[in-house]
């Protein structure tokens, strides 16, 4: 087992030890986006809304420049690795050029449940020696002028004709993780399925037990107003009797493949982080 020994966080309402209280009072940075796409017709007729944290940039220059604030926030440390998640490489959402690079020492281009993944490789690092400590990082903006086009092209975009669309946000996250030791802000149990939800949301319990564990805590989950997530989550909840869930994208928008890390620096262990991409994989964390 790997423990998260610090964290940090840049996203729409700040870093952690300010998004978390943020949230919990309800607070939001919602704003029209005088770049996006309008949307809706007629008197109806508006830009989208969204959780930005900066003003204007390419998808590249927004991330670099999120992760500098993420890794501010986390602090001076020593690591051995960087395993950086990333977003889908979807062709829809970066055209020809491909999705722009940054680099790391691995990537993990899974979406939304890239943290999952990057994580159990954390621990076969640790586990074989290879590595003492590893940074877990994630960025994602959907606030770039190719992603929000991308959205809207899909009607994933929240607007007068799509109330249930998306809320476009960006953040960068970053764990220090590393063996358990006295100190740690969390032990963690991470589980990873890529072939779809259905049985993702199976395994999901045999992955906790497994690792001698089970699931409580509060639930944080990746529900960005989608039905189909919302779907999958209810599944979730009742196989499991889930009851008690947390759904930060309200106050600060969908921020993409950063949203269980960001989700995790702000959580009340313990935790059970929750999320689904959009390819169908799934992902869960257990912070105890």
């Amino acid at each position: 087992m790997i423990a998260l020994l610090a964290h940090g966080l840049a996203c729409p309402l700040g870093p952690a030890d300010i998004a978390g209280p943020a949230l919990a009072a309800g607070l939001s940075r919602a704003e029209r986006l005088a770049h996006a796409p309008v949307l809706g017709v007629g008197e109806e007729a508006a830009q989208a809304v969204g959780h930005a944290v900066f003003d204007e940039g390419d998808h590249e220059q927004r991330c670099r420049l999120l992760l500098e604030l993420a890794r501010e926030d986390l602090g001076p440390c020593q690591s051995d690795a960087v395993l950086l998640c990333r977003p889908l490489a979807d062709p829809q959402r970066w055209g020809p050029d491909g999705m722009p690079s940054i680099p790391c020492d691995e990537q993990f281009a899974l979406g939304h449940a890239a943290p999952a993944a990057a994580l159990l490789r954390a621990e076969e690092l640790i586990a074989s020696r290879t590595c003492r400590r590893v940074v877990i990082a994630a960025v994602d903006s959907l606030l770039d002028p190719l992603s929000l086009a991308w959205l809207a092209s899909t009607d994933r975009l929240r607007g007068p004709e799509t109330p249930d669309g998306v809320a476009p946000g960006e953040a960068a996250a970053c764990w220090l993780v590393g063996p358990a030791e006295p100190t740690a802000l969390a032990h963690i149990v991470a589980g990873y399925q890529p072939t779809g939800p259905r049985s993702a949301i199976a395994d999901a319990e045999r992955w906790l037990r497994a690792a001698g564990s089970s699931p409580r805590g509060q639930d944080w989950v990746d529900l960005t107003g989608e039905p189909w997530r919302a779907r999958a989550w209810g599944q979730v909840a009742h196989r499991l009797g889930r009851t008690d869930e947390r759904t930060p994208a309200d106050g600060w928008g969908d921020l993409g493949s950063t949203t269980m890390l960001a989700n995790g620096c702000i959580a009340t262990r313990p935790a059970l982080l929750w999320s689904l991409a959009e390819d169908g994989a799934a992902g869960v964390i257990q912070l105890s």
